[in-house]
């Protein structure tokens, strides 16, 4: 492999032309061609940037085409065919990129977009794509903390975002650290919180005194661009103070609270208010600045809640039920429905009572319980009635 001539890198070589008139490209003791179709105009000596890939016949070569990534950095492109060897992409160069089967995450079809990076492969001498770039970067960052990095957003998960820091390291942006709104394929500035093993966690926001500091100016900025006011205290929405500050909530607090303490706004119950030259503020508590002005006089009145109310019914029942004394706090209150029947007047006892039948029955149940059987009245008495003839159904009662 030429030590001096990087494949799949952009490079600045020395234009040679020899007796014939054939052009070459050189760095140091290492020769590659250029394509014929760019000859034109060069001349011996010229130092021009390149494009270094592998041509059909898998030899180096250079392109004055310069693609819009190089080997090892990612790029979002669209599938321009795909079969059964893989998907084709063009990076910009005069040779389609493939991105075999076995380097993508998830199958490719033609016009979908895809983030892929590039690589070599040496053995074959060819440059791929693929899509599976986190076993090809580095697992061992560098960075310090607090470091602002450029991060290219991949892939979206429960807990926030799967991103790549500075194009060689795999990195973790959560949600409680976004601040806007953000895609993927898009490039954002972030700063560094820690290194977990071979990931980089990152932040969209500073931290510490720098992070109040930054918030603090740009809540004053965001005020006096929207004439003085901004409907925002302690009780807004979080997400709608990240949308509208790109900060968390308990930084905004935080920030308010210096503007306050500044003398440059007045907390009002429902917003922040830029102050004019000779106004004064009013006393706040900045713990709960949302409400009235501490002059008013039910300020530090607890607000009512409200108790359950008292059941009358099941008290006066209560009450009836055991002849005025206390002791029923001591007992469970009844359902209405067991009240309900005890309420309810005896008169269905007394209609059965009536009937024989009812009085056998009775009888019965006596009898198993252990209670005497009160013996039948006689069947010859007159007061008895007659006998039907059994298999007969009796009329209607009278």
């Amino acid at each position: 492999m030429n030590k001096n001539i990087i494949p799949g890198a952009i490079q600045d070589l020395l234009v040679r032309v020899d007796e014939q008139g054939m052009v070459s490209l050189m760095s140091g003791r290492e020769t590659i061609g250029l394509h014929p179709k760019e000859w034109k105009g060069k001349e011996d000596g010229q130092e021009i940037k390149v494009f270094v890939y592998y041509n059909e016949d898998r030899e180096l070569e250079g392109s004055t085409r310069l693609p819009s990534i190089q080997v090892g950095e990612i790029g979002q492109f669209e599938v321009i065919t795909a079969n059964q060897l893989g998907a084709f992409i063009d990076i910009g160069t005069k040779r389609d990129i493939l991105i075999p089967k076995r380097e993508q995450r998830t199958e490719l079809v033609k016009g979908r977009r895809v983030l892929v990076m590039l690589g070599v492969d040496e053995e074959n001498q060819r440059l791929f794509g693929t899509t599976r770039f986190f076993n090809h970067l580095d697992k061992n960052p560098t960075l310090e903390r607090g470091a602002l990095v450029n991060c290219l957003v991949v892939e979206k998960f429960e807990a926030g975002r799967k991103v790549v820091v500075e194009g060689k390291y795999s990195g973790f942006l959560f949600n409680q650290e976004i601040m806007a709104r953000i895609t993927e394929g898009e490039t954002i500035k972030c700063y560094v919180r820690k290194i977990e093993g071979k990931d980089v966690v990152v932040s969209m926001q500073k931290e510490g005194a720098a992070l109040i500091d930054d918030a603090t100016e740009r809540l004053l900025e965001y005020v006096k661009n929207n004439g003085g006011y901004v409907r925002l205290n302690d009780d807004s929405d979080p997400e709608e103070i990240k949308i509208r500050l790109r900060m968390s909530k308990k930084t905004f607090k935080k920030a308010a609270g210096v503007l306050y303490k500044q003398g440059l706004v007045d907390l009002t119950k429902f917003g922040i208010k830029l102050l004019k030259e000779g106004q004064e503020q009013k006393p706040r508590d900045l713990s709960n600045w949302n409400r009235e002005e501490s002059g008013s006089s039910h300020e530090n009145k607890p607000r009512a809640s409200r108790l359950p109310q008292r059941n009358t019914r099941d008290s006066e029942f209560m009450w009836k039920e055991h002849g005025g004394s206390d002791q029923f706090k001591e007992k469970k209150v009844e359902s209405v429905d067991s009240r309900d029947q005890k309420d309810r007047p005896k008169y269905t006892a007394r209609k059965r009572s009536d009937n024989p039948h009812e009085q056998n029955r009775s009888y019965q149940k006596g009898e198993a319980k252990g209670r005497p059987q009160r013996k039948p009245k006689d069947s010859s008495s007159n007061t008895s009635r007659s006998s039907r003839p059994s298999g007969k159904s009796r009329g209607p009662r009278r």
